[in-house]
């Protein structure tokens, strides 16, 4: 049963996962619940969070999200079945950060959505910031366009509107960040925070990383395309989907394809994401082995992922070394 001391917190941010193997995870303290609506290396949707976060601000749902363990099919419910994984005390729990600032920029203007850190139950008037005829529709806002790393932000950005109420970070955080330097890209690094500062600073409860676990530092093939690697979009678009780890064997078929053609600079990138991507060959391994501590399946959940993994560890430890010769 839950505990009426305990508190349930929303995440909202762009998320990542430092890819390690299942035994150097960290272990999740003691007072602690940690739920994910992803898996290792994928990507979530606004249709699976959207009615998460309007569920999330009914106070009929307190229950619910206090005690995810007998409300699981609940839970998941509201996003139309997708399922949710959960990390209770004691086992080993994904190395996650978040940036948090949710924002999805083009050239002709930037859609934003709450960001930070949030107490059951959250505000539904605070996160419906912008128009429509649903919820879901009125949690995006349009704002002015800033392209690039080091674009400042537009006049019409309102700390308050994406940030009020949130415990991490604080409005008043951002607005001081703000103060230093205008550059989105330096307040996004600011705001770039690891998932064991957001549980310190909540305290014991149940948490909802309801955002995406794409890999740290590695590009998905969107995001390579984008990139100025002259790589053909209509090749590599079969794998713009959410669990594109999946599909490593093709997609480094075709990197390798396309380092024969390229310049010196392009070839050199594009050999370093082939072995970012081999480094993530380990993700199925490490999935399974998540999904076996969580059901109970093994008596003991590290040694049976240790077993697992053993290949996909030696292979990170040897990259790790070869970083620090650079």
């Amino acid at each position: 049963m839950a505990s009426a001391d305990i508190d349930a917190f929303l995440i909202l941010g762009h998320g990542q996962e430092d890819v390690v193997d299942f035994e150097e995870r960290p272990i999740l303290p003691a007072g602690y619940t940690l739920i994910t609506i992803a898996e290792c290396g994928i990507i979530t949707l606004e249709e699976d969070v959207c009615p998460l976060v309007e569920a999330f601000s009914q106070d009929i749902n307190r229950p619910v999200f206090l005690n995810p363990n007998a409300h699981k099919s609940s839970i998941e419910g509201f996003m139309r079945g997708k399922p949710i994984h959960i990390y209770r005390a004691g086992m080993k729990y994904p190395k996650l950060e978040i940036q948090f600032f949710l924002d999805w920029p083009t050239e002709r203007n930037t859609k934003i959505m709450k960001s930070g850190t949030y107490k059951f139950p959250l505000s539904a008037a605070d996160f419906q910031i912008g128009t429509g005829s649903t919820f879901s529709e009125k949690m995006f806002k349009m704002i002015g366009p800033y392209i690039g790393f080091m674009k400042n932000l537009p006049a019409d950005f309102d700390a308050k509107l994406m940030f009020d109420g949130s415990i991490l970070p604080t409005t008043t955080t951002v607005v001081s960040e703000i103060e230093k330097n205008k550059s989105s890209g330096t307040l996004k690094s600011k705001l770039t925070i690891p998932l064991e500062d957001v549980l310190r600073v909540g305290g014991p409860g149940v948490y909802y990383y309801v955002v995406c676990r794409s890999p740290r530092l590695v590009k998905s093939p969107r995001n390579l395309v984008d990139t100025d690697y002259g790589l053909n979009e209509k090749r590599y678009e079969p794998y713009f989907i959410s669990d594109w780890p999946s599909k490593l064997d093709e997609i480094i078929t075709l990197l390798k394809e396309n380092v024969k053609t390229k310049n010196y600079w392009v070839k050199n990138e594009i050999n370093k994401t082939i072995k970012n991507y081999e480094s993530l060959r380990i993700v199925p391994l490490i999935r399974q082995a998540s999904l076996n501590q969580q059901r109970g399946v093994a008596s003991n959940a590290g040694a049976a992922a240790g077993a697992a993994t053993a290949g996909g560890r030696r292979k990170t430890r040897k990259r790790r070394i070869s970083h620090k010769r650079k």
